[in-house]
């Protein structure tokens, strides 16, 4: 133990013996009465209790203490960094434990301080570029700066990545499991991530479609900043063999800002069905948000061109596919919020021996605000019928009954 730590043991010691919490002066966990108190103490802590910050001083002494148990004072370590700020006195302390065999809850706790623990940062930074380290050690590392989330900690996992990408042909499987923790990471960053962009970029042509799956989403977590991935992302969109990158690739473009829109009007007008619905989809991503009964959320609302977008997705509402149908009509109603124009389509879909599609069109016309009325009378046919439709008519009358209730 350094001398600093001995000192702040003494010092927090001394207040617990004065205040009666504790019965022995040596150690934190000299007496069995003594770990008795402490388990009970991080046993019914809550974090986020104001009362929590009175407890970090012994927290800090239990985890620094080589006295405790492993297990107590990984379980303290933890806890001081679910308290997070106003337990900040701690993250020296767990620094120094980085060197030692208590490395690895050390490290999980300073992942939970997030960015309370940015002065770990530089010292994380190089043991990640350390590839003389195991990789079990450098995936712990990225996620601990992924965690911290600040800047320097996202750029250094940026670096990384790049620096890893130029030789993904001949990346082993352990390092592949590196790649994608720091993809999670930066993508948990969102749009503060944005520097770490051309590494994703490289990252979209790896071999292994996990982490192209992975590349997609995160770059879709960026938001509008990463607008210049559209024409890769669409590349996996299209090209891709690999179905969930094409999903992750659709969701991605939906995310990046609406000059992302013509080109998802292109693929929606030209593509294949399987490329159809999923531009589909992506462009209901640009429609008003439903948040209940009357209410709407017009953030991402497409203005002007909302017009435009709904005239192409209603030219697929008769296509022989499906999933195209269902997602055309289901971006229709998101971006252009007409009921007239997608109800009986809608209807339609009750009747569909496709699951799916009952279900979808069943959940919108339960959402709408009000129906046209040859709608309502048409679902009470529906009901009465003994038809595939019957049953998620019944549901859907019944819903909006109790809702106008």
């Amino acid at each position: 133990m350094s001398a600093t730590r001995r000192v702040l043991l003494i010092l927090i010691l001394s207040d617990w013996l004065v205040s009666g919490r504790l019965v022995a002066a040596d150690s934190p966990c000299s007496s069995a009465e003594n770990v008795r108190r402490l388990e009970e103490t991080i046993r019914t802590l809550v974090p986020t209790d104001p009362e929590a910050q009175k407890h970090v001083d012994i927290l800090t002494a239990v985890a620094a203490s080589s006295d405790c148990s492993t297990v107590l004072r990984q379980r303290a370590g933890l806890l001081l960094g679910r308290i997070g700020r106003p337990a900040a006195k701690t993250v020296p302390v767990l620094e120094e434990l980085l060197d030692g065999p208590d490395r690895y809850w050390a490290m999980k706790s300073l992942g939970l301080f997030g960015e309370v623990a940015s002065g770990s940062v530089k010292r994380l930074s190089t043991e990640l570029r350390d590839e003389s380290r195991g990789v079990e050690d450098r995936i712990l590392i990225a996620d601990v700066l992924g965690q911290i989330r600040t800047g320097p900690a996202i750029e250094a996992i940026g670096r990384e990545l790049l620096r890893g990408s130029a030789r993904s042909s001949t990346e082993k499987p352990e390092a592949r499991l590196l790649t994608k923790t720091m993809l999670d990471a930066i993508a948990l960053s969102g749009p503060k991530a944005v520097g770490a962009l051309p590494a994703l970029l490289r990252s979209l042509e790896h071999p292994d479609s996990e982490i192209r799956r992975k590349a997609c989403k995160a770059i879709g977590r960026l938001g509008p900043r990463a607008e210049p991935a559209i024409d890769l992302i669409l590349e996996r969109l299209a090209l891709d063999d690999v179905s969930e990158v094409q999903d992750a690739a659709a969701e991605a473009i939906g995310q990046l800002g609406d000059r992302a829109v013509p080109v998802l009007l292109r693929v929606v007008h030209d593509g294949l069905p399987d490329l159809q619905w999923r531009a589909a989809r992506s462009l209901g991503r640009f429609g008003e948000v439903w948040l209940g009964p009357g209410r709407l959320d017009p953030r991402r609302s497409l203005g002007s061109r909302s017009q435009a977008v709904v005239e192409e997705l209603t030219a697929q509402f008769e296509s022989e596919d499906g999933r195209v149908r269902m997602e055309s009509l289901t971006a229709a109603w998101r971006v252009g919020h007409r009921a007239s124009l997608v109800a009986a389509p809608l209807l339609l879909e009750l009747t569909s021996t496709e699951r799916a599609n009952r279900r979808a069109a069943t959940q919108i016309l339960i959402e709408m605000p009000a129906l046209p009325d040859a709608v309502t009378l048409k679902l009470e046919e529906m009901k009465q019928n003994g038809s595939v439709a019957s049953h998620p008519a019944a549901e859907i009358l019944r819903q909006r009954t109790r809702r106008e209730q």
